[in-house]
């Protein structure tokens, strides 16, 4: 199995596994989500990460990654709390209903817009930092 996660440029590092060609496979699926979204994009805006996996004539299972740049109309209020993020492609998550935006636990959210308080305002909570604020928006079941 050869991946491109050696950090000289066109070239590659060579896994050896042995199993069944089912194992195998179900191998590489593995590495391929991590492969994507442990990348990073190469400009200062987010981008979309892509893992694909080839089988050559000789058995030999290749993995490679590219990174493309969002589209300018796909914005959201989040992407500014990270640096050179990618959003990984092609891969299932979980089913939402009408929610919009980012999933992710609000001890996260808090950390990473580097908020330090809290404030109650008509009824409802302001999570604020120095230059960040975070207001839930709606509430549905353990979502806001």
């Amino acid at each position: 199995m050869f991946l491109p996660w050696n950090s000289q440029p066109g070239s590659y590092d060579v896994l050896a596994v042995t199993g069944t060609g089912n194992d195998i496979v179900e191998i590489a699926q593995q590495l391929v989500f991590p492969g994507s979204a442990f990348g990073t994009s190469p400009t200062n805006k987010i981008a979309r990460s892509h893992g694909h996996i080839s089988v050559s004539g000789t058995g030999e299972v290749n993995i490679t990654f590219r990174v493309d740049e969002l589209p300018s109309q796909e914005t959201s209020c989040w992407h500014d709390l990270f640096v050179n993020p990618v959003i990984v492609d092609n891969f299932p998550i979980p089913k939402r209903q009408a929610e919009v935006g980012l999933e992710i636990p609000i001890e996260m959210m808090v950390a990473l817009g580097g908020a330090t308080h809290h404030v109650e305002y008509e009824g409802g909570v302001l999570i604020k930092g120095f230059s960040d604020m975070f207001v839930p928006l709606k509430r549905m079941d353990d979502c806001v």
